[in-house]
């Protein structure tokens, strides 16, 4: 009796072996990412190179204000770019859309801020930055949606 118990114990065991191998298989355990579509591929390297483009000029603390200026042109580049990209589907051209106006709202946004700290009216460019602040959140929740997280990885991420 005891070595049919104990036969009886390896088949369940193979069988339980087997069956979380193919769970595993049948699941796509242990793959990489899943493929994105090519719309989120040309978003992301955008994305990658305007902030690969805004840590160039450094960053506003060591820099000085004088940087504000020129990271805001590459946001309102970095949002034209993006609006010419084609969705393929009415709700992608609409996604696109939306991502570009609010990269472009935002970006020019902090242009005014700075415009308005240049001219002195401090207290009116932090309640202008404070106002653009939830599009940028919402542009980066977007992006994220579509499949290209790196919009969401502000300059500087490690400071």
């Amino acid at each position: 009796m005891g070595a049919s118990v104990e036969s009886a114990a390896v088949r369940r065991a193979s069988i339980a072996t087997v069956l979380v191998s193919l769970a595993l298989v049948i699941g796509g355990c242990g793959e990489d990412k899943p493929e994105r579509s090519p719309l989120a591929e040309s978003i992301a390297a955008l994305c990658e190179q305007a902030r690969a483009d805004t840590e160039t000029l450094g960053l506003p603390g060591d820099k000085g204000f004088a940087v504000i200026r020129p990271g805001a042109e590459i946001g309102v580049r970095l949002a034209a770019d993006i609006k010419k990209l084609e969705g393929s589907t009415p709700a992608e051209k609409e996604q696109v859309a939306a991502l570009a106006e609010y990269l472009r709202f935002y970006h020019n946004e902090v242009s005014a801020a700075a415009k308005l700290y240049e001219a002195g009216q401090t207290e009116v460019y932090g309640i202008t930055i404070d106002r653009a602040k939830p599009t940028l959140v919402s542009a980066e929740a977007l992006a994220t949606r579509m499949s290209a997280p790196e919009c969401a990885v502000r300059p500087f991420p490690d400071r």
